[in-house]
């Protein structure tokens, strides 16, 4: 039996470097994220995972929503209900946390 696809997802920085964002709080928003979605019996329609870097080193902690591509930027645990509430649940972008699109990153230059 296939597995059903999530509604969306959602990709917490935690990056455990000096002024990244684990140490900035990613780590508790990525426990917040999946404490508020199992609680809340919505585990089935919003995934939660970890991910690394994304580069945006001085926002962070970064929270990825996918298939938006919505990034937001400087997410503390406390900014977790809202982004449930508003943007998971109610398709709205949280204006106050966000960032950029995923469309608007340009690679950086090599080196």
């Amino acid at each position: 039996m296939p597995v059903p696809e999530a509604k969306r997802y959602v990709y917490v920085c935690t990056t455990d470097e000096a002024e990244r964002c684990g140490q900035k709080g990613g780590i508790a928003v990525l426990a917040e994220f999946r404490r508020l979605l199992k609680e809340r019996g919505l585990g089935k329609d919003f995934k939660c995972t970890q991910c690394g870097c994304t580069s945006q080193h001085a926002e962070g902690p970064i929270v990825l929503v996918v298939p938006e591509g919505v990034f937001y930027g400087g997410v503390q645990a406390a900014d977790v209900p809202d982004i449930i509430e508003q943007h998971l649940i109610g398709g709205q972008v949280v204006e106050r946390l966000f960032l950029r699109r995923a469309g608007d990153i340009t690679a950086p230059e090599p080196v």
